[in-house]
């Protein structure tokens, strides 16, 4: 049975994404990175605000294989010299003693 994150302010309309549409790399001391392109997602912005209570924002990365759901923030928005976005990145929540991850998003 999937386990969805359960947060007392989380909103109901909050982005989610599933695995499915994101390659699975290794980073440096077996960190995880999902990768994608934004015109895979088929989003214009990869991101929603995620609580009603908070500034924060992100989206819910959803298992495809598992069902479970683990929310990522946004950390870094990354620009080119004349200020157009190449990519965002995101970080996991942790949520009890599962490692958090990366999610980096590039805009094509």
């Amino acid at each position: 049975m999937p386990t969805p994150y359960k947060h007392y302010a989380q909103l109901p309309n909050v982005l989610r994404l599933s695995t499915k549409s994101f390659v699975l790399e290794h980073g440096d001391k077996g960190t995880q990175v999902f990768v994608a392109d934004a015109s895979t997602l088929q989003v214009r912005t990869p991101y929603t605000k995620i609580y009603n209570d908070a500034c924060d924002l992100g989206f819910i990365l959803m298992s495809a294989k598992t069902g479970n759901e683990r929310v990522v923030v946004l950390e870094d928005i990354e620009k080119d010299v004349e200020g157009d976005i190449q990519a965002w990145e995101f970080r996991s929540v942790p949520v009890g003693d599962e490692k958090s991850f990366t999610v980096l998003i590039f805009n094509d």
